[in-house]
């Protein structure tokens, strides 16, 4: 069995890899984090950038790149 380990997004201050959910555990407190918000929490520094657009993941396994 094969273990892999994926990282979604990248911050763009500090350059560290993290999943999409690891980000969304880092905004609670927040009283956006409830509702529709797009941004994402980089856990390390704490700096804040927007999600990719859903579409976007859909056409990346559609063309075969990352799951």
């Amino acid at each position: 069995m094969k273990l892999i380990i994926t990282f979604n997004m990248k911050c763009a201050l500090c350059s560290m890899e993290f999943d999409e959910a690891l980000a969304r555990n880092s905004c609670q407190g927040c009283p956006l984090a409830s509702g529709e918000c797009r941004m994402a929490r980089c856990p390390r520094c704490r700096y804040e950038t927007p999600l990719p657009p859903p579409w976007l993941g859909r056409l990346r396994r559609l063309l075969g790149g990352e799951p």
